[in-house]
């Protein structure tokens, strides 16, 4: 199966925007202008949603380049490239492309309001189990300071045992989320369930 390259964070060249228009009303936010020989649908409706793994969204293949339909949604409504940028889904659901809900971030802000992971099985965002090797287990806590800069802390399994090591690799990260959580601009919505509030 031939591989569709893709437009992540790369520029979006103007010209794929020519017969596109922004349509709330439309279920990825674009339609077509008109009719061409790629779109003979009747509604003309642009893109296809995709709920696979981490790649979520509508998305579309426009003269054989694969585009994620917000990314196109900013630069027809805001009228810049988010190159080099993240756009955000302000109320986490990636579905939602009308341009009051996006938003253009650096990837360090658009985590911050990130749901949890749906294979995360502490629950608890940000603590993950490990084998180090040589029968050394750990759970990990990590978490970023303000500067960006990434941190980690192991709770040994075999020093504290299974549970111990898991309840304090919770608790560490979340009193280091806690420290940062409001001046690192993290949202309510960030590591919860989506039905969580």
């Amino acid at each position: 199966m031939r591989k569709v390259p893709s437009s992540k964070g790369k520029p979006i060249d103007p010209v794929v925007l020519e017969n596109l228009i922004y349509d709330p009303t439309s279920p990825s936010g674009l339609r077509f202008r008109q009719r061409t020989h790629f779109n003979q649908k009747k509604d003309l409706v642009v893109g296809t949603y995709s709920n696979t793994g981490r790649s979520r969204g509508y998305a579309c293949l426009i003269n054989g380049t694969g585009y994620k339909c917000h990314r196109l949604i900013w630069f027809i409504c805001r009228g810049e490239d988010p190159v080099g940028f993240e756009i955000d889904h302000i109320d986490g659901e990636p579905w939602n492309n009308t341009i009051e809900n996006l938003r253009k971030v650096p990837r360090e802000i658009n985590v911050r309001n990130a749901k949890k992971r749906h294979d995360n099985k502490t629950g608890t965002t940000g603590v993950h189990f490990t084998d180090a090797g040589r029968g050394c287990h750990y759970w990990v806590a990590t978490w970023r300071t303000l500067e960006g800069d990434r941190k980690t802390r192991n709770f040994s399994i075999k020093k504290l045992g299974n549970e111990e090591a898991l309840a304090q690799a919770i608790s560490y990260r979340q009193a280091k989320f806690l420290e940062i959580k409001t001046q690192a601009g993290y949202t309510e919505r960030h590591g919860k369930e989506a039905n969580e509030h």
